[in-house]
């Protein structure tokens, strides 16, 4: 990236040929896998997956019903970023759970940015996605703009919106 370089990153869904450049992606660079199958793995350390496990996380993502990737512009050399999470429907159409969390440095701040940037994008009102559910605690950080963050759990938050 050239000095003064704005990038644009923004959510993508991992459909077509963005699934090839996704299981690419993952063979070079090391992820902590926060959430795997709807289940926190806090303890992840960073690594480079195998191929074993990118293909179970490939597929975990297309299995899910909002496989999404934080996606950079078209003049950036590197596609995606910092942070990709895969959800899946709850209960009914309104609530989605965090089946897929992978993230890359600095962890924290990549499972708050991943995490924030689907909640937004899916209680949009065409996908009427009201609230979301994550294995993993966010009651510290309370309430964000518009967005109430309530521990349901050890290591499980509810997020709505206000």
């Amino acid at each position: 990236m050239k000095k003064g370089e704005i990038i644009v990153v923004h959510p993508v869904f991992i459909k077509g040929d963005l699934v090839e450049k996704f299981r690419e992606h993952l063979i070079e660079y090391p992820y902590y896998h926060i959430v795997h199958e709807g289940i926190s793995h806090l303890e992840s350390p960073i690594k480079k997956f195998s191929n074993i496990e990118i293909e179970g996380v490939i597929n975990s993502f297309e299995k899910s019903d909002f496989p999404l990737a934080c996606h950079a512009g078209s003049k950036s050399t590197e596609k995606f970023f910092d942070y990709h999470i895969a959800l899946r429907y709850g209960k009914d159409k309104k609530e989605v759970f965090v089946y897929e969390l992978i993230v890359r440095e600095e962890k924290d701040r990549n499972i708050i940015n991943g995490v924030l940037m689907a909640f937004y994008l899916l209680t949009l009102s065409r996908f009427g996605i009201e609230k979301m559910l994550v294995p993993y605690n966010l009651g510290d950080l309370g309430s964000i703009d518009d967005i109430n963050i309530e521990s349901i759990g050890d290591n499980l938050t509810l997020l709505t919106r206000h």
